[in-house]
């Protein structure tokens, strides 16, 4: 029973495949696929870009975050947008673009923020 995953909503509690075939598809190429598909529908409904838009803002920021100018890592860079206008700004790592979600892009919290910071 450790072999397998636990699922709720199975008579006897257990997912049917078990924990390595899980995993193995999980990673295929088909796993893929959906990942690559479902990240191209965010991109067109969320911000109206296509992944050929992504890959040319990517390529004009020079493959970095265009705030700490970090490389991704596995992970593609976030995009980054005004939530009032829904304005694509520019591409942003997950620390940076969670970041001024918590600021929730008002600019007089963010120089409170730098006040603070330099004091």
């Amino acid at each position: 029973m450790e072999d397998f995953y636990k699922a709720s909503q199975t008579k006897d509690g257990l997912q049917y495949r078990c924990k390595a075939c899980t995993t193995a598809t999980d990673q295929g190429p088909r796993a893929q696929q959906k990942r690559d598909y479902a990240w191209k529908r965010k991109l067109q409904q969320d911000f109206g870009l296509t992944p050929e838009d992504y890959w040319e803002m990517f390529d004009r920021q020079g493959g970095r975050c265009a705030i700490c100018r970090d490389e991704p890592g596995w992970k593609r860079l976030a995009v980054d947008h005004d939530h009032d206008t829904s304005e694509v700004r520019g591409l942003l790592c997950n620390a940076r673009n969670c970041g001024l979600g918590f600021f929730k892009d008002d600019f007089e919290l963010v120089s409170a923020a730098l006040g603070y910071l330099r004091a």
